[in-house]
């Protein structure tokens, strides 16, 4: 097309519009941007660097390197006009560098940026450079260039040493075990030897020599103990990833610590030599003997038995007898012989084992055993020597001790001061699980077949009432699966209307076999059951079984939910080829509610936070945490924490060893490797399930597999233990030293179903108890706890109830001393006479037992202040409170100072009296101090006038102790006034100085009434006043006097006086000079004052503030708690809480004062709370028992 322009244009017009084009030519044309590692290339730059990939660094000659630079056209939008064209890269300079391709294409605003690659391969060593040209069509910036350079150079070898595959540093001075440049201890004149390796970690092209300048391996150093072994030929070559290895002999010769470097030539650049340091210490072997009891180390010279290492036989039964297995370690690193053991006293005690025929080798150790023959009644002990050659601690002595005991297996409640009350018929429970004493005062009890939680009047009695029916939900259909264990949460027992309302329980359920799980429901006060729709689940999805599945859950003063699983019943009966996982832990952690692997949480306790998850603070095993708290169990079906936060646990033993245990934090119980104590006594371990031929129709109680040999409970040459293992506190029964024969109802196990805590201190000798409901022997035993709560005073238990009965739970009453016991409603049981099936005498039913106390019968409550004390029916000792007239706190008979408040005594006073310092409240209600008289003389040092002097000796009578005539002498002084010139009115002083200690000063000023001169009706002295500086030095006045109304002014002053000042003042305004004449009468001093007055001693009495009508006290308290009521009559009931929400007491007040004896109470934080009729809270208070 041809533009004709009008003729009317001119040429300047016509140059505008070529520049109209050429500009929007111009601006439709493209950019390129180079950048390289993400950083830009300047278009003709000519410095490379690494930053933006330019400068390609170090690169080994004949191999390659590759950096990606990135071309990108940056104006905007897709238009053809804005495309670059025809790009094309070309390099030139140094040949060793080279594009991957030249041609590029083209590439549009809008399109991805492209990635083009070039290659650096130099081909000799030294430093290469090229320029990069990239030409286009239609853009802006062609041609775009930048310079590379890349350095070459030749491939060196590279030496590294190593010992036990890791690298010693060249230059390394700290010899480690972990290179092997230690050698550790070595005896003396022994030779060891560690390997090193020779590594060339360079190119493989590249060769490492060793031994280069023909000086090879040197040590220097270390007293010549220390010698190459297998030095490697001189100029040894090592290609680029290969090694080879040498060894170092040490062989010392001296007893110490020996030192050597090591020097390798080699043909590295910058590593030649390679030096490091090597190290041993050689010591001469002895032998070092130890002997432990229980895993616990016996002290050699120990002269006080105990129970944790078994030097404590404990309490046996006279006609019995009891063994315990000691062991004898040798910790040092040469033979250990044993020449002899003995026993002091052979009658009661005797050895058995010759573990001396054998020296035991350094590491290793050996056993022998005591046996205790319980033959006369009390405590009899024996000295066990031990012969050996250990250096320093031969011989070895140590004191064992038991004690021989007449049982007496008496019930207790068989005595005048219990009764014992069904509170429901037979069968009215359907085989129950667990009990426990609900915050809204009614008994709470799960069914294990019955699948339901169900109430009981614990006064009343009667049928039941259902709170919660699961009997679509729960799977049972053996002996031990099914609705099992309970737990409140704490907030319920100090709050019925808490939004934590919640209820804990575990069951069994069906998911592909059984299962079980842990759900929580809510309470509802209204209807006082727990809403079947609130299941919130905790946890579920572990196996469960028809046998051994524990069951029990606590809620602990941690505020975590704990729960008992057992062994699943494996490796018996119809599980007998199933193997037992109580010793497995957890190869993986993480477990949720619901996921993750719970395949190991058998033979466990578990341990979660109230939601289910992992607490943070559970002990690590296998190297996970998960829920498993402790392991090793076989049924622990007891569970229970005391007000200290201890937590015990029950558990059914084989056919021997029922275990009470202390739970403790990732500890080892045992089983199946060992029941009961670590005695290899009538115990060992029959894998059935290891049996290629195991079938559960065979099982036998009494035999192993032909192919299968039992294991004991240690290996008494190897002596063998299970890692982290806790022994019991308690076993029944620990005496027994064969396999017990016959059937299950005579073996020497009573079933423990489950456990329970009394620690309300009301039923006398009782202290802090377990009690121990047991199934085969119909019988609640009681073990007493000892003073720290780690073990039982006496592994004789006490028979507290019994009959022909299944006991399967136990609650103690807030009153605490009425106990609330199921039974189950099927099963086989011995009874007490322990060997006969016998009938049950109350299947399913619940027992009141009640410690009465004889009820009205008259008593001592141990409080003077009560008249007419006897049992209430609460069991509590009450009497009627006698009078506080004072209102003090202390009744009349105990006031010592009626009309004084008695807590003041002792307490700080004033009596008034500068001669005593330290003034209290004495008990017969003075406030008195101590009277301070230094020197003795009578007089005290705030009115001694003679320090250090008896100021009662006056030989030379003239009035001056003699102590101080030293210092005092007699004065006797006219005073006369300076003249007083009348120049208007004018004053006029005059000062008299004494001696030190001046005491009791009196004088006269006469003719202050003098008139002369001008008027004569005006008086010329108007005032005269007089001041004394006393012993504090303290201006004070001694009186003020007017001639008006005296014509004398007698002074008298009483103490020490330092200096007086006389003062005239005339009141005549003239120009007469007079002069007045003021006469003194006669000054004296040093006269002894009178003895001080008495001060009047008046007694103080403290008001007392109630802030309301009760009043609690003394808080912090240790022995006895008073609640005190100063008007209200209306019915009032006390109830005091653990910090876990544990009810420990609950009285109603009779009297105006009610007395709460917390001694047997643990230490710590309650909470008191004070109830009208009607359960509204009056008062609540935190009291701090110490």
């Amino acid at each position: 097309m041809i533009l004709k322009l009008p003729t009317k244009f001119k040429a300047s017009s016509l140059f505008f519009l070529v520049l109209l084009f050429f500009s929007l030519y111009s601006f439709s044309q493209g950019t390129l941007e180079v950048t390289g590692n993400g950083n830009i290339i300047i278009n003709g730059s000519s410095a490379p660097n690494l930053a933006n990939l330019t400068d390609f660094g170090n690169v080994e000659t004949g191999s390659n390197k590759n950096n990606v630079f990135t071309l990108d056209n940056i104006e905007g939008g897709g238009s053809p006009n804005k495309r670059l064209n025809n790009i094309n890269i070309s390099i030139n300079g140094s040949s060793d560098f080279n594009p991957s391709t030249s041609n590029l294409g083209s590439l549009k605003g809008n399109e991805t940026p492209l990635n083009h690659l070039i290659s650096f391969t130099p081909t000799s060593s030294g430093l290469k450079t090229a320029t990069v040209t990239i030409t286009f069509t239609n853009g802006t910036n062609s041609p775009y260039t930048f310079v590379v350079q890349g350095i070459g150079f030749d491939p060196q070898p590279e030496i590294n040493v190593t010992g036990l595959g890791n690298t010693i540093a060249d230059g390394d001075t700290t010899p480690s075990a972990a290179d092997d440049t230690s050698f550790g201890s070595v005896p003396v004149g022994s030779l060891t030897n560690h390997f090193f390796t020779i590594s060339n970690v360079g190119n493989a092209s590249t060769n490492l020599i060793v031994s280069n300048n023909g000086s090879g391996i040197a040590v220097s150093g270390g007293s010549g103990y220390f010698s190459v072994n297998s030095e490697p030929v001189q100029n040894s070559i090592i290609t680029g990833g290969n090694s080879l290895t040498f060894s170092i002999d040490f062989n010392p010769l001296t007893v110490g610590t020996h030192t050597a470097n090591i020097s390798i030539d080699n043909n590295d650049s910058n590593e030649n030599p390679y030096n490091f340091t090597i190290s041993g210490t050689a010591f001469i072997p002895k032998p070092e003997i130890q002997v432990t009891g229980n895993g616990t180390e016996i002290v050699d010279g120990d002269t006080t038995p105990s129970s944790n290492d078994d030097t404590d036989f404990g309490s046996v039964n006279t006609g019995s007898q009891l063994s315990k297995t000691f062991t004898i370690n040798n910790t040092g690193n040469e033979l250990l012989n044993i020449s002899d053991i003995s026993l002091s006293n052979l009658v009661d005690f005797s050895l058995t084992g010759a573990p001396y025929s054998t020296p035991v080798a350094a590491g290793f150790s050996t056993t022998f055993t005591v046996t205790y023959a319980a033959t006369t009644l009390g405590t009899q002990s024996s000295n066990v020597t031990i012969l050996n050659d250990d250096s320093n601690e031969n011989p070895y002595t140590f004191t064992v001790q038991g004690t021989a005991a007449d049982v007496s297996y008496t019930p207790v409640t068989s005595g005048p001061d219990w009764t014992v009350t069904n509170l429901t018929p037979n069968f009215e429970l359907n085989n129950p699980n667990t009990i426990i004493y609900g915050p809204d005062n009614y008994l709470w009890i799960t069914e294990r077949v019955g699948k339901k939680v169900v109430k009981i009047d614990p006064v009343a009695g009667g049928s039941k009432s259902v709170m919660l029916d699961l009997s679509g939900v729960v799977y049972q259909t053996g002996g031990q699966d099914g609705l099992m264990g309970m737990a409140v949460h704490p907030d319920l027992y100090t709050d019925i209307n808490t939004s934590n309302n919640y209820v804990y329980l575990a069951y069994t359920y069906n998911s592909s076999g059984r299962k079980l799980r842990i759900a929580r429901f809510t309470y509802n006060v209204s209807t006082g059951t727990l809403n079947s729709g609130s299941s919130t689940t905790i946890l579920e999805g572990f196996e469960a079984s028809n046998d051994h599945n524990s069951g029990k859950l606590q809620i602990g003063p941690d505020m975590k939910l704990y729960y008992t699983a057992g062994d699943q019943g494996y490796n018996q009966f119809a599980n007998a080829c199933l193997e037992i996982r109580a010793q497995y832990l957890p190869t993986s952690g993480g477990q949720t509610t619901s996921t993750g692997d719970k395949s190991e949480y058998k033979g466990k306790i578990l341990r979660m936070n109230l939601d289910g998850s992992i607490p943070l603070d559970n002990p690590s095993l296998g190297g996970f945490k998960t829920h498993i708290y402790t392991y090793g169990h076989r049924n622990p079906q007891g569970l229970v924490f005391g007000s200290d936060g201890k937590l015990y646990s029950s558990e059914h033993g084989p056919k021997v060893d029922d275990e009470l245990n202390l739970i403790i934090a990732g500890k080892n119980y045992g089983w199946p490797n060992i029941a009961g104590y670590y005695d290899n006594q009538a115990y060992a371990y029959c894998n059935w399930s290891s049996s290629p031929t195991c079938n559960s129709n065979n099982f036998s109680d009494h035999n192993c597999p032909s192919d299968i040999t039992p294991i004991a409970e240690f290996d008494p040459i190897n002596n063998t233990i299970l890692s982290n293992f806790q022994p019991p506190i308690g076993t029944y029964n620990s005496t027994v030293s064969t396999n017990p024969s016959g059937g299950f109802l005579e073996w020497p196990t009573v079933a423990p179903a489950s456990l329970a805590i009394y620690e309300a201190g009301l039923i006398p000798n009782w202290g802090k108890s377990l009690l121990i409901p047991t199934l085969k022997r119909g019988t609640i035993f009681r073990a007493k706890l000892n003073a720290t709560g780690d073990g039982l005073e006496s592994q004789t238990y006490e028979e507290f109830h019994s009959s022909n009965d299944r006991y399967r739970d136990v609650a103690v009453g807030p009153d605490g001393i009425t106990f609330y016991v199921i039974t189950d409603s099927s099963g086989s049981t011995s009874g007490p006479s322990g060997t006969n099936p016998q009938s049950l005498q109350n299947p399913g039913v619940v027992m009141r037992i009640q410690y009465k106390c004889l009820i009205g019968a008259s008593c001592d409550d141990g409080n003077d202040c009560t008249i007419n004390d006897v049992y209430d029916s609460f069991c509590n000792c009450v009497g009627e409170l006698q009078p506080d007239t004072d209102n003090d706190g202390v009744c009349d008979p105990l006031d010592q100072c009626p009309s004084f408040d008695d807590t003041l005594i002792g307490t700080a006073c004033d009596d008034g009296d500068d001669c005593t310092i330290n003034d209290v409240y004495t008990e017969a209600c003075d406030c008195v101090g101590t009277y301070t008289d230094s020197d003795g003389d009578g007089v005290c040092d705030a009115d001694d006038i003679c320090p250090g002097f008896d100021d009662t000796i006056d030989e030379n009578m003239n009035g001056i102790p003699d102590g101080c005539e030293t210092v005092c002498e007699p004065f006797t002084s006219v005073f006369l006034v300076n003249p007083l010139t009348h120049l208007g009115s004018g004053t006029s002083n005059t000062a008299l100085n004494l001696p030190t200690n001046s005491q009791d000063i009196s004088f006269t000023i006469n003719g202050i009434d003098q008139v002369t001169g001008g008027k004569p009706t005006n008086r010329y002295i108007d005032l005269v006043s007089v001041s004394y500086v006393d012993g504090n030095n303290i201006t004070q006045s001694a009186g003020t006097f007017s001639g008006a109304n005296a014509s004398s002014a007698n002074i008298s002053i009483t103490g020490i006086v330092k200096a007086i000042t006389v003062n005239l003042s005339d009141a005549y305004d003239g120009n007469a000079g007079v002069t007045l004449d003021v006469n003194l009468g006669i000054i004296s001093y040093c006269v002894l004052s009178s003895p001080p007055s008495s001060s009047s001693r008046s007694s103080k009495v403290a008001s007392s503030s109630f802030g309301d009508e009760f009043r609690i006290y003394p808080n912090p308290v240790s022995t006895e708690l008073i609640v005190e009521r100063v008007s209200s009559k209306s019915k009032v009931n006390i109830s005091m809480f653990s910090i876990t929400g544990q009810l420990m007491t609950q009285i109603e007040m009779q009297n105006n004062r009610h007395i709460i004896h917390v001694d047997n109470f643990a230490g710590g934080l309650y909470l008191l709370r004070l109830t009208d009729e009607n359960g509204s809270v009056i008062k609540t208070e935190r009291i701090f028992i110490k």
